[in-house]
């Protein structure tokens, strides 16, 4: 079956387009595949996804109850605690812009991308393996929200939350609860884009037309007959500011005092 339109085709960018429209032309084990990173949380307990009559109709995470149309379990997480989930889906959310349902549930894709130890193959030799990684540094995230804020960082308010990330991402390759805060936030982004950039509603954002086979393409210097033309091709998304963005530093002469 064709699952239904979801949230993503009503971008401005590539308005009406939706790549799971074409989900009946990816051979079996490729759809299987996609639909399985709609709810992730749901089908890590290996329930078929394509029974949902809107499978990117967001979902609660990690309750435990049955979902009603799929009869499926809510899962909890494999790899985090439910305390360290809070904190990876607040930060995650944060890092690839999402504030508001329906969301791509990026945390639930890290988490059991982690739990399968599912890593880039290799890690920074001044940095530990990423799943510890990942514990110490949302323990350090949580210690500096409590500092700062008093709460733990699932807790802050949005804006807090960028202003700790922000102090992270500006301290470049300077030490942070004994981690080079360049590399952690290497580890956090590298996480965070690959999840969310495999999901359909992401793919559906930058106007990508999914899976090849085994189709292939039929114009390879145009548009296929399902894709739809970028709506504001003179906007540049590269060059428009967004969070995180570097601070300058002030220069100071060698050997002044800090």
């Amino acid at each position: 079956m064709t699952p239904k339109r979801g949230y993503g085709p009503d971008h401005p960018r590539f308005p009406g387009y939706d790549v799971l429209s074409q989900a009946d032309a990816w051979d079996e084990v490729t759809r299987a595949t996609v639909l399985s990173r709609l709810h992730p949380d749901l089908t890590q307990t290996g329930f078929d996804s394509s029974v949902l009559s809107d499978p990117m109709q967001p979902s609660p995470a990690g309750t435990g109850e049955k979902d009603e149309e799929s009869g499926a379990k809510q899962s909890s997480p494999r790899f985090f605690t439910h305390a360290q989930f809070r904190e990876a889906a607040s930060l995650l959310d944060q890092l690839v812009g999402q504030d508001a349902e329906p969301m791509v549930p990026v945390a639930w894709m890290v988490d059991a991308r982690l739990a399968e130890n599912s890593t880039d193959g290799w890690h920074y030799d001044n940095m530990p393996p990423d799943r510890e990684t990942w514990q110490r540094s949302l323990a350090a995230l949580n210690e500096d929200a409590r500092q700062a804020h008093g709460e733990d960082f699932a807790a802050c308010t949005p804006m807090q939350q960028r202003a700790l990330l922000q102090a992270i991402h500006d301290l470049n390759t300077d030490m942070w609860h004994g981690l080079p805060a360049d590399r952690v936030w290497n580890v956090w982004m590298r996480y965070a884009c690959t999840a969310f950039y495999s999901h359909p509603a992401a793919w559906n954002e930058i106007g990508f037309g999914g899976p090849a086979y085994p189709r292939g393409y039929k114009n390879l210097h145009g548009l296929e007959p399902y894709e739809v033309a970028d709506a504001t091709p003179q906007h540049d998304p590269v060059k428009t500011p967004g969070p995180f963005m570097p601070t300058p530093r002030t220069p100071t002469s060698k050997g002044a005092s800090s």
